[in-house]
């Protein structure tokens, strides 16, 4: 198989970037303009990619002076028609990159194994093929390339690199930026390490861990003071807040005592195989230090460590108060002690109550700890 140079993703870029306009409609129903090599590219043209949620929000964004940004719907139907004539409107799928594949096939692969997928038809498909593959056709290709599992790792572990590479060169801008920041570069970071794991392989990574100690470094200076004294912001305390939903709504929050991005994705991974599972991955920054008494007690009390001991809970900042705290911090929203539950457990198996038995709570906390054992 020819090694390309190239990523599958440019074309993407090039039909949007071709288009010259300080507001842009994108057509995007799954999501290729989420993928990080893509959303990259446009955020140095473009400042942001808002998803479209309705007309009123719409109308109210487009009344902004000077902006640069994209507009991304999933359906076209959904585009305000007397809008149609007035804004650049570039519709993506995967014929843009894959014309002679079968669309539905291709849509369900994951858009990490696209460059492997691409490698191969560039040297089988693109000029020896002259009408478009049958679906079985198509799925008979995508199994062969995919059975080449290391080839996808490795491809996937090079944009990684990549991403990590441009998002140390980010310019922060704020404090709720440089928290994105972090979490998107722990999130590929993790990733990064699960791969290398799992192809049993070595890259140079010293250079590049070495960049990002000393860019947080850096950054905490500047930045980690102002989250104690600001509000809403996507910390550690605030992911009660955060989580919360409308009256009636249940909730859990599960925390795997000592897990990194790392082994988040070891966990997803066999979730995955489990059930049909859909994960919205989210980055809070932690407490520092992130020691367990610290950073779990202040998880479950959503209280800054230097409030805790206001509370009149807790002679200590220690996990041993993390239950009471933990039905404290949800009374103040109406919840009742007797609607909470609350375990700490090494696995599943040492939980007192039967999974049947959640739904007769509101929220649930639970810490698995068996993380923790196994380091």
């Amino acid at each position: 198989m020819t090694k390309t140079n190239r990523y599958w993703y440019e074309q993407i870029i090039r039909r949007i970037l071709d288009v010259n306009a300080d507001v842009l409609f994108i057509v995007d129903e799954i999501g290729l303009s989420d993928f990080p090599g893509v959303k990259n590219a446009l955020l140095k043209k473009y400042s942001d990619i808002i998803p479209y949620e309705n007309e009123i929000k719409l109308r109210i964004l487009l009344k902004r002076k000077e902006i640069s940004i994209i507009i991304r719907f999933r359906d076209e139907k959904d585009i305000p028609y007397q809008m149609l004539s007035s804004y650049a409107l570039v519709t993506l799928d995967t014929d843009i990159v894959f014309p002679l594949l079968d669309r539905k096939v291709i849509s369900e692969q994951s858009m990490d194994s696209y460059q492997a997928v691409y490698e191969l038809y560039i040297d089988e498909i693109r000029d020896n093929v002259f009408e478009r593959l049958s679906e079985e056709k198509t799925r008979e290709f995508i199994d062969k390339v995919l059975m080449m599992s290391d080839i996808v790792h490795t491809e996937r572990i090079n944009v990684l690199r990549s991403t990590i590479e441009e998002l140390l060169e980010h310019p922060v801008s704020g404090i709720n930026d440089w928290i994105g920041n972090c979490g998107m570069i722990a999130e590929a970071w993790g990733e990064l390490l699960f791969l290398i794991d799992t192809i049993d392989s070595t890259f140079p990574l010293e250079d590049l861990r070495e960049r990002m100690n000393m860019k947080f470094v850096n950054e905490v200076r500047d930045y980690y003071d102002d989250t104690i004294y600001s509000s809403n912001l996507p910390v550690q305390w605030n992911v009660i807040e955060r989580i919360r939903r409308d009256e009636g709504q249940k909730n859990a929050v599960i925390c795997f005592d000592c897990m990194g991005f790392e082994e988040w994705n070891v966990l997803k991974e066999y979730l995955e195989d489990l059930e049909d599972i859909k994960f919205e991955i989210g980055h809070t920054l932690a407490i520092i230090p992130t020691e367990t008494n610290f950073s779990r007690t202040t998880l479950f009390s959503g209280i800054p460590p230097r409030k805790i001991l206001e509370t009149g809970l807790a002679n200590s900042v220690e996990t041993r108060y993390e239950k009471r705290l933990f039905k404290y911090t949800l009374s103040k929203y109406g919840i009742s002690d007797h609607d909470v539950y609350y375990q700490r457990a090494t696995s599943s198996d040492d939980l007192d109550i039967p999974f049947d038995s959640f739904q007769d709570y509101e929220w649930l906390g639970i810490v698995f700890t068996f993380m923790d054992t196994l380091s």
